[in-house]
């Protein structure tokens, strides 16, 4: 069964105007979309939708040498660069 977040791209094509980094316990995973497709923006928008449906707090990043980690709570395709990080959980 095909889901929306498999319909934007794991290998960043040349095309790629927006990325989503997923922080899990396998590492970081990545989708990319560009913002010009807009089957590729209803299915990064899905994605953002999935992840923080799970909890996970997603934070717009800038470019490097500028402030970092604006969080947001709605998707935005042209954010640019997105990362998503689990809730912290106690012990």
């Amino acid at each position: 069964m095909e889901t929306q977040s498999t319909k934007i791209k794991k290998t960043k094509p040349a095309t790629a105007t927006g990325e989503m980094s997923v922080m899990g316990r396998e590492g970081d995973t990545k989708f990319y979309w560009d913002v010009h497709n807009w089957t590729e923006v209803e299915a990064a928008k899905a994605t953002f939708d999935l992840y923080k449906g799970k909890g996970f707090a997603a934070f717009h990043m800038t470019p490097k040498g500028k402030q970092d980690g604006e969080q947001m709570k709605d998707f935005d395709p042209a954010a640019g660069r997105i990362l998503f990080i689990p809730q912290m959980q106690g012990g």
